[in-house]
């Protein structure tokens, strides 16, 4: 009875050493830094021991353990500076898959390409990257949360009816986007480029619009025109009411903007 308990508890154990060894088996190739750290460990201990022959001839643990303790602070801070490596090799792979993954949806007008889209920003937003690409980009009624996003391209996308939140936008270019009905609510947009936009039904409300480039920007619809008797000239509908616009929106830098730019007779932003 003992016997056979013996032999089983024997079994067991190979057994137990044989699955552990398959694991090992298919976890190594997946981390070849531990191979190497192995491989390593096998080739300086056979170094040392090696040395230790040499000198008397004599084999000693002490020297050994000496030496191992000198191995293992190596490998530990080398470990450090390969993981370090390895990680930020993996995150700019990461990257750059995210982003050509962005330029496989480009130009494609639809919900699936901007969910797409969107969830490829968040990706990249949670990875640190702050200068996107997003020209031509399709993200009808969007929403951007707090997000910094300095010097992202957004030129000739379509941000209809998107909204903005308290995102950090500067130096941002927004070059002939289209932009109606979009709100941008506490957004930090100093020294944006919206020349050639369509800012029709735009919201800036408490929006810092320092040093903004709105050369060409079209602010209301073409063909609505009302008289300036002082002037005797057909302005757009309203064209000071966008001025007064921004004014009750609370938005930084209006006196800039007031005194660089007129609407025309087109409803479009020009230089004075």
């Amino acid at each position: 009875m003992d016997a056979n308990l013996e032999v089983n508890a024997i079994h067991d154990f190979n057994t137990s050493i044989s699955i552990g060894m398959k694991k090992v088996l298919q976890f190594l190739p997946k981390n070849p830094e531990i191979i190497f750290f192995i491989c390593a460990f096998i080739l300086w201990t056979a170094l040392m021991c090696n040395e230790n022959s040499k000198e008397g001839g004599d084999f000693s643990w002490h020297d050994i353990k000496v030496e191992a303790n000198g191995m293992v602070f190596d490998l530990f801070v080398f470990g450090i500076l390969v993981t370090v490596y390895n990680a930020i090799r993996a995150r700019k792979e990461k990257v750059e898959r995210y982003k050509e993954e962005i330029d496989d949806f480009r130009e494609w007008p639809g919900n699936e390409a901007k969910f797409r889209v969107m969830g490829l920003i968040r990706r990249l937003v949670r990875e640190g990257e702050k200068k996107l690409n997003l020209q031509n980009c399709y993200l009808e009624g969007v929403s951007f949360g707090d997000w910094k996003l300095t010097e992202t391209h957004f030129d000739m996308a379509t941000l209809s009816e998107a909204k903005f939140y308290q995102t950090k936008l500067i130096g941002s270019t927004f070059q002939e986007t289209k932009l109606k009905n979009a709100k941008f609510y506490g957004v930090d947009l100093t020294s944006a480029d919206f020349s050639g936009a369509d800012l029709e039904g735009v919201d800036f409300s408490n929006s810092n619009l320092s040093n903004v480039n709105f050369e060409g920007a079209i602010v209301w619809p073409l063909g609505v025109y009302s008289t300036n008797p002082s002037s005797q000239k057909q302005y757009p509908y309203g064209s000071d009411d966008w001025f007064r616009k921004l004014e009750t929106d609370g938005v930084v830098g209006l006196n800039e903007i007031e005194n660089k730019y007129y609407v025309d007779e087109f409803g479009i932003l020009r230089v004075k």
